[in-house]
């Protein structure tokens, strides 16, 4: 570029704002508001440098009143009893700044933008790149932002303006300028070149103050839908982009202030990218160029908002709206079929483990309503309470499959294979989102679609890329023939975690392991396991939880809460920890005796012990209750949230009844029952039809305690039901004493019985 053309352009521009040092943060002191900041994750004088570039632009009327609307909305989730744990929602110190002064909000508009667009640390390196030559070139004396302070600011702004559904306007001018891409793939099409991000940091603000009298004219085959999103919907500048053969699109009326020329000038594998700006005489005013030395922007993440997630799939393997409609008809029906056939073939038992969760029709129906807006008509003719043939557990032929699935195939539009295999991959998916309890209230939940191969291959749906030829074909006939299974809670668990993190999940998955994690935030969005909400281990339900909102901790944020790695799985005492002290206990009664629903001991107040760490929150709840063997000394036990999810999943679960199931309520007890008192370690062996209850209701640490604890097993006992990892059953309060001895004794279980009341 000229020398001193940027310079001197940025310099008369600098002029539009009136920005003082730490301008206008009314009601509250400096340090206060920068303590604030930087427990967020933002930094004061990074946002301060921003504001001097982005600033500058104004917003669209229209587009401003939008915006505000949809980042405004707060919302907090409190976790369990921890008052100063809570999961908050909306805006954060950065954004609530940004509400009251014109000249933040638009800086926090446009870097929401470039944040949905790009992965978040590729862009920061590449702002980085453009401000230090910006500021190099321009002969400035201040320090532009540094990197590691972009990164945190970039984050805080896109997790406190994630109520915004940037994909909603992204997808609708990807498909307007299609026709027009010259690009390696559409990913590309967000992704700005640092020389083309450089120039638009001053050239967007020079055209709109001077739209007559000012033409940008960029060449580059990147970045052009960003371009459009940027200065036409946000800055409201007509923008006008034309391909190499003539074809255009225009988005604005009047004269253009903005040209893309988005044909390829030296070759496909060696794209050219170059911004300049023209006066009303067409004298150049200043030019730059791509650089060999420009960091390269990846397309490593494309994100979609949970509506229409599994439609953006589709489309981009078939888009012929029969066939989808078609695919969405069967993966509907598999699904509702499935859970069917599970609830009617699998023993009782099984299903009251807390891993299986078989959500209901209206329930899929709901998450395909989610995934696939605009084929509600095809949605809306299934009859949950007809029977359908459930084509992921059927050997396929043609006979089983519809009128127009049939024509489909026979006209070569799609094989049999890949029919049968989309709807394997789509049927896993509604399941899976079903599993989470609010999912319909998080159509604007930002996933990434290119970790959904990753997720597929997990579960054998698609073939792994380490497979040799032979291997690969195997595989294919098996995953193709096979039926599908339906994931646990702790699966879902799992599959949701990668597709909201991507290749962030992976790390921490390396790092921490998933056997420790219990809360992951992305985006501005909590997924949660439910024992973050409930202190008693019956009251735990199976699925998961999706807040809006990032894990926050006297006003400190982080995107993990996990059980920490210093967990002492089992009850100790500070003078003794001798584990063999625990396993006193004593029968108080036999079958034909009578006893109450209650506990033999009482809990003092949980207490919890927090760690915080560069990533998470490492968080064990300690319970506390009196010792059986010495009444004056107190056992603890220490349990992290994901530990008490695992011990959920892996628990016998019995339903309510109908009966008084108040405390004190008496009974007698059946032959080969027995109750006692004191903690476990009762010994467990292949007597069919003995129940051990442990009297503990009301009691919640007692309970964790005994939950902790597991019974172990004198002998070998055959265990005939698949994933049973213990013949241990929970009461829940609204299951009276009576009906909980009578379900367990029903189970049939080839080995004694643990109930814990």
């Amino acid at each position: 570029m000229a020398p001193s053309s940027q310079f001197s352009l940025s310099v008369e521009l600098t002029k539009l704002i009136p920005l003082g040092p730490l301008a206008s943060i009314a009601g509250k002191s400096i340090v206060q508001f920068i303590r604030e900041l930087q427990a967020s994750g933002s930094d004061i004088v990074t946002e301060e440098g921003l504001a001097e570039v982005f600033g500058r632009n104004r917003i669209d009327s229209r587009f401003e009143s939008t915006f505000r609307t949809a980042v405004r909305q707060s919302a907090i989730h409190h976790v369990a009893d921890i008052a100063e744990l809570v999961i908050e929602g909306g805006p954060g110190p950065t954004v609530r700044r940004s509400l009251k002064d014109p000249i933040y909000f638009r800086t926090i508009v446009q870097l929401s933008l470039l944040t949905w667009a790009h992965e978040l640390n590729q862009f920061a390196k590449a702002l980085a790149q453009a401000l230090d030559r910006r500021a190099t070139e321009n002969g400035q004396a201040e320090t532009p932002p540094r990197l590691d302070g972009l990164k945190g600011t970039l984050r805080a702004v896109r997790e406190q303006t994630s109520g915004f559904m940037w994909e909603l306007i992204f997808s609708a001018v990807d498909e307007q300028l299609e026709p027009l891409r010259r690009c390696e793939t559409k990913a590309h099409m967000r992704l700005l070149p640092v020389s083309i991000l450089q120039a638009l940091l001053d050239a967007l603000t020079a055209v709109q103050n001077l739209p007559e009298a000012r033409l940008l004219k960029i060449r580059s085959i990147d970045g052009i839908t960003t371009i459009v999103v940027w200065a036409h919907f946000l800055l409201g500048l007509t923008v006008v982009v034309e391909s190499q053969d003539g074809a255009s699109e225009r988005f604005g009326k009047g004269p253009e202030s903005v040209y893309v020329d988005c044909g390829n000038y030296n070759g496909y594998d060696d794209p050219y990218a170059n911004a300049s700006l023209f006066n009303e005489t067409d004298d150049l005013l200043f030019n730059i160029d791509q650089s060999s030395a420009d960091s390269v922007l990846a397309p490593g993440v494309r994100r979609h908002q949970l509506l229409g997630f599994r439609l953006k799939l589709v489309t981009m393997n078939q888009g012929k709206y029969v066939l989808i409609q078609s695919l969405v008809h069967a993966a509907i029906t598999s699904a509702i079929s499935l859970v069917k056939e599970e609830l009617t073939t699998n023993p009782d038992v099984l299903r009251r483990l807390g891993k299986h969760v078989y959500p209901s029709s209206q329930k899929i129906l709901a998450v395909a309503c989610l995934l696939f807006p605009g084929y509600e008509r095809v949605i809306d003719t299934i009859n949950p309470e007809e029977t359908y043939p459930c084509l992921v557990r059927s050997a396929w032929t043609l006979a089983i499959l519809p009128e127009q699935v049939v024509k489909h195939i026979t006209e070569g539009e799609c094989t049999l294979k890949d029919f049968r295999t989309d709807t394997r991959r789509l049927t896993h998916m509604i399941l899976m989102m079903a599993l989470v309890h609010n999912i319909e209230n998080c159509s604007g939940l930002a996933l990434d679609y290119l970790c959904a191969p990753k997720l597929e291959a997990r579960f054998g749906l698609i073939e792994r890329s380490t497979l040799g030829e032979e291997a690969y074909k195997a595989k294919i006939l098996k995953d193709w023939t096979s039926p599908l299974l339906m994931p646990t809670a702790s699966e879902a668990f799992g599959s949701m975690s990668l597709m909201m993190m991507g290749q962030d999940f992976l790390k921490h998955e390396e790092d921490l392991g998933t056997s420790r994690i219990a809360v992951i935030s992305t985006w501005g969005w909590t997924l949660c396991t439910s024992s973050i909400v409930a202190n008693d281990p019956s009251n735990l339900y199976p699925g998961l939880s999706v807040f809006q909102g990032v894990p926050m901790r006297k006003g400190e944020r982080r995107r993990l809460i996990c059980d920490s790695g210093l967990r002492n799985p089992w009850p100790y005492k500070a003078e003794n920890r001798r584990r063999d002290e625990l396993g006193r206990f004593r029968a108080i009664a036999g079958p034909g005796e009578t006893k109450t629903l209650s506990t033999w001991t009482r809990s003092k107040q949980t207490k919890y012990s927090i760690a915080t760490t560069e990533d998470a929150f490492e968080i064990l709840k300690v319970y506390q209750c009196r010792s059986f063997a010495d009444p004056q000394s107190t056992w603890e036990v220490r349990v992290g949230f994901h530990d008490m999810q695992s011990i959920y999943w892996n628990f016998g679960h019995l339903p309510p009844c109908e009966h008084d199931a108040g405390l004190d309520a008496a009974v007698t007890l059946p032959e080969n029952t027995w109750a006692f008192e004191g903690f476990t370690d009762v010994e467990l062996g292949p007597q069919a039809g003995q129940v051990y209850v442990a009297l503990l209701a009301g009691d919640k640490a007692a309970r964790w305690i005994m939950t902790k604890t597991p019974p172990r097993y004198v002998d070998e006992v055959p265990n005939s039901l698949a994933n049973m990892s213990s013949p241990i059953f929970l009461r829940p309060p609204e299951c009276c004493f009576e009906c909980a001895i009578s379900m367990v004794r029903n189970a049939n279980l080839p080995q004694a019985v643990l109930l814990i009341l």
